[in-house]
């Protein structure tokens, strides 16, 4: 299940903490793409996505539940 919420103006504010880390992404996307094994390029696209948004869910805006 994912749920989503509407992001007001004021959390767009231009402030550090309101960034997605590229370096945290990177790391993460390396680690997970040699870690696992995957026959379609579409399996392993939907796994990293889903991680991606386990991690920066709170920053989106974003609630992840399986």
């Amino acid at each position: 299940d994912v749920t989503a919420k509407t992001v007001t103006s004021k959390e767009l504010e231009d402030h550090l903490e309101n960034t997605v880390s590229y370096a945290a992404i990177n790391k993460l996307l390396l680690k997970e793409a040699t870690e696992n094994t995957f026959q379609l390029i579409e399996s392993l696209a939907s796994h990293l996505a889903d991680k991606s948004g386990e991690l920066f869910a709170g920053l989106l805006g974003i609630g992840y539940g399986k």
